[in-house]
Order: C-alpha cells, then structure tokens, then sequence
C-alpha cells in the first residue's frame, strides 16, 4: 500500500479522506497527517457490531454515523448509541424507557427518528445485534418510503 500502511490495517471508520485504522488506532489522512479525532467508544461499537457485517462509521456534525450498506441505521453523539426507530419498532424503544435523540437549533429542540441502544446491547454482541437488526430494518423501509415518494411540485 502506498500510505505505509499494512494490508493487516482494515479501513473502518471514514469521512472523505480521512481514515481510522483499527490496527494502527489514530486517523490518518491520505498524506499521512495524524488527526485527533480518535473516538475509543465508536471503535468499540465496531467491534460490537462486526458480526452484523459491513459496518462503518462516519465522522459528522461532532458525532458519528453508523452505517451498512451506505445506508445509516445509528449514530453517536457525546459518547451514546442511538438506533434508528420508525413506527414498527418504537414501541420495543419506548417500553424499555429509551429516550430518542433530541438536538437543539437556535433554541428549539428537535427530536429525530433514533433512540437509545439499551445497556445491555452495548455489553452483548448478540444482543447488539438483535437491536442493529431492527434499526437496520427501520433505515430501510424510511429509505424505501422515500424512493416511493412523488416529487414535489414546484
């Protein structure tokens, strides 16, 4: 490999150019500038969720994205999971107390289609993956309701 790196090095987190490799544990960008936007926690959840398969998380607005298949089903943000939720599963969230995601603009709250992963996803890979699978499932059905969608009229 040109950067230096050994084919040992699997590429798991990504944004643009920029690179985490497990094996190394820094971010490296393509010229091989050290980053310091290391999360520890995100690689843990990488490790969690590789019996999933295909998982990678990107870095975004201070957190992180958790995707398979280029399609998000989680995100990270100040250290905590959320999973995506839609009408089907959020009943499975809410009935175990799991609050959504709640961000804050300009002084107004919004809460978005991600709850909480339950503790004890997060310290059992099958469970984990029980919970990925269900996240997963709501990301592709909002996926597949927004390609049935009809263009808006302008």
């Amino acid at each position: 490999m040109s950067n230096g790196l050994s084919p040992l090095n699997k590429k798991v987190v990504d944004s643009s150019d920029l690179y985490l490799y497990r094996n190394v544990g820094r971010f490296e960008s393509n010229g091989g500038i050290l980053m310091a936007m290391k999360n520890e926690f995100v690689e843990y959840l990488l490790e969690l969720l590789e019996p999933f398969g295909g998982v990678r998380a990107k870095a975004m607005f201070g957190g992180f994205g958790i995707y398979r298949n280029d399609l998000m089903f989680a995100l990270v943000a100040e250290d905590t999971l959320y999973l995506k939720v839609d009408e089907k599963t959020r009943l499975d969230f809410t009935a175990k107390g799991l609050p959504p995601f709640i961000y804050e603009n300009k002084g107004k709250k919004f809460s978005m289609s991600y709850h909480q992963a339950p503790e004890e996803a997060l310290e059992d890979p099958g469970e984990m993956r029980q919970w990925a699978e269900k996240a997963y499932g709501a990301a592709l059905r909002a996926a597949q309701g927004k390609l049935g969608k009809k263009p808006k009229q302008k």
